[in-house]
């Protein structure tokens, strides 16, 4: 793989795009395909089509593709300045315990790691997951109002 088309992946896999939030990949991935596209629009909805005339007797196809990524939002901050947690669009309660996280707050990324009971203190042979509004991310702060100052209610993660 070329450089060109590294960095394009590159940055188009790094450019968070949780559901609602995908614009930013979207732009991406539209800066890169206009040069090879005769045609690219982006809709009120935020499809992003790109259009490639090819010769009269070729085949015609359609690539697709969904520009979201399973991602969560800022529902609560405790006071012992922990983040609870709602998924945006479907996500799976199962995959989230101990994921490393980035709020996308207003003034940048803040790091994060969805909370889980460590190994040695777990019940072996009874696993359970908790409900996603029953986890918590851990941004390494002590209280709410530490919290509050690095994220929002309703930010993206």
């Amino acid at each position: 793989m070329d450089d060109e088309r590294r960095t394009f992946l590159r940055d188009l896999l790094e450019t968070p795009s949780p559901s609602g939030y995908e614009a930013d990949g979207q732009r991406i991935w539209v800066a890169y395909v206009e040069q090879f596209a005769d045609e690219v629009t982006v809709d009120a909805y935020g499809n992003a089509v790109a259009v490639h005339e090819g010769d009269d007797s070729a085949p015609e196809i359609a690539f697709t593709g969904h520009a979201d990524e399973i991602g969560y939002i800022v529902r609560d901050v405790t006071d012992d300045g922990f983040l609870r947690i709602e998924a945006i669009g479907g996500a799976d309660r199962t995959v989230s315990k101990g994921q490393h996280v980035t709020v996308h707050a207003a003034d940048g990324g803040v790091p994060g790691v969805v909370g889980q009971t460590a190994i040695h203190l777990r019940d072996t042979g009874n696993e359970e997951y908790d409900d996603l509004k029953e986890q918590f991310v851990d941004i390494g702060v002590e209280s709410d109002d530490e919290a509050r100052e690095l994220v929002e209610v309703g930010d993206p993660l």
